[in-house]
């Protein structure tokens, strides 16, 4: 019993081969790097606006009655977690997130006030998923576009 026969070596060596496969496909050829706990912001990519519609924004030259576009890298957990202002202080408008809630939308339900320079904030605290918060605020100076009558 102590000699094996070459069919019986072949079948062990395939099979400890076949065993070694599996563990290297299973953790990848490079060492083992565990995921970042859950809510550890550090370990992240940061959060960062992708582009804005109208691109660019800031500095733009807007219609009254334009929707203002964001979007993001990551998906803005709902839109009671995007935080952000207006200044001078503008009410009349809605958020909205598209289906993927990588994109807001900011939509005028009253016209901006003509010819007037208005600073858009997204500020920090606006929460995205994966327990992500954004750490820095974006801003944009946007104006409308004037009408002097005719």
């Amino acid at each position: 019993m102590n000699s094996l026969s070459l069919k019986q070596k072949i079948i062990i060596s395939i099979l400890a081969l076949g065993a070694a496969l599996i563990v290297i496909f299973q953790r990848g050829f490079y060492p083992f790097n565990p995921a970042p706990p859950v809510g550890d912001e550090t370990q992240s990519e940061n959060i960062r606006v992708v582009s804005t519609t109208p691109s660019p924004l800031d500095e733009a030259t807007i219609l009254p009655t334009q929707t203002l576009e964001f979007t993001f890298n990551y998906p803005v957990e709902n839109k009671g977690e995007f935080k952000h202002k207006f200044e001078p202080e503008f009410k009349d408008y809605e958020v909205k997130l598209s289906e993927d809630r990588k994109t807001v939308r900011v939509i005028p339900i009253k016209p901006f006030t003509l010819g007037t320079t208005y600073t858009f904030a997204i500020l920090p605290e606006s929460k995205f998923d994966g327990k992500k918060v954004l750490k820095e605020s974006f801003t944009y100076h946007f104006k409308t576009i004037e009408y002097r009558g005719v």
